[in-house]
This record gives C-alpha cells, sequence and structure tokens, in this order.
C-alpha cells in the first residue's frame, strides 16, 4: 500500500504555477518517499526502476505545471502519470526478460539506488537541456529509426 500524499500549499502550487524550480523542489522533496512506494507498488517486481519512473513524472508536472490549481489535481496526475509509466516500464522491462531468456545474455545490473538529492541533480538538469526545435526533433527520430531498420535488415 503506498503512502499517503501530503497536501501541497497554494502559495507552492501558485509558485509552481509560475515556473518557480524552488516549489517544485519542494514538492519532490516532501512527495517523494509517497511517489516512490506508488511507483513500487506500480511496478512490483521491477523496483530498480521506481526512481527514474518518479523522476520523469516529476518532470511532466514542470511541463504541465500551468496547469494545476490545487493539490487535488496534482495528487491525480501523480497517480495517473506513475500508473501509465509504470505500465510502459513493465513492458520493457518483459521484453528484456524475454530477450534475455531467447538470447541467453544476461542485462545490466542494477545500479544502486539513487539518493533524493542525485535524483534532484538529475531533474534540475533535465530541466536546462536546450529545447529542441520539433522539426529538428522529428528529423532525429527519422534518422534514427531508419538506422535502426537498416541495423535491423542487416542482421536478417
Amino acid at each position: 500500500m503506498s503512502l499517503p500524499f501530503a497536501a501541497i500549499d497554494a502559495a507552492t502550487i501558485a509558485a509552481l504555477n509560475k515556473g518557480d524550480e524552488k516549489a517544485l523542489e519542494k514538492i519532490f522533496r516532501a512527495h517523494y518517499d509517497a511517489l516512490l512506494s506508488r511507483a513500487n507498488e506500480k511496478l512490483k517486481d521491477e523496483p530498480a526502476a521506481a526512481p527514474r519512473l518518479v523522476t520523469g513524472t516529476v518532470r511532466e508536472l514542470w511541463e504541465e505545471r500551468a496547469r494545476f490549481k490545487s493539490s487535488a489535481e496534482i495528487e491525480g496526475f501523480f497517480k495517473e502519470e506513475i500508473r501509465n509509466r509504470a505500465s510502459v516500464t513493465r513492458a520493457r522491462m518483459a521484453a528484456v526478460h524475454r530477450f534475455e531468456q531467447k538470447e541467453g545474455v544476461a542485462a545490466l545490473a542494477p545500479r544502486a539506488a539513487p539518493s533524493v538529492d542525485e535524483l534532484w541533480a538529475e531533474i534540475v538538469k533535465a530541466l536546462h537541456q536546450p529545447v529542441l526545435d520539433p522539426e529538428e526533433a522529428a528529423k532525429r527520430r527519422r534518422v534514427n529509426a531508419a538506422h535502426g531498420a537498416a541495423s535491423h535488415i542487416a542482421q536478417v
């Protein structure tokens, strides 16, 4: 059972809406344990992925920060985002496990769980990445997809 989600005060939500990174940090640090607990609950057998799932969820909160008006909206967002991200993560991990069994290889051993400070540093770094032009990002995805397809065909 996941930990309870503590209410977020209106001043912190208003600061978050305005783009105050300190407000995001306050929310992240205050709710990290509850979010991690929920992520572990949803991931079941993949607890090593939970911290990264939480940081991805917090980064998404930042991207959508202007839409939140209440603590309940943020809590609902976290629940839905963790559920969705956990579903994708479980599917990816299942694919990795099938690959391990089929190919007889082992995935890398999970890294030690990062601290809250290390995770916050990763979030801050991600927040300050330059914004890619959508057309440039689409072009990169097409090039990567073409390269991946070519590599697959070469192996076949």
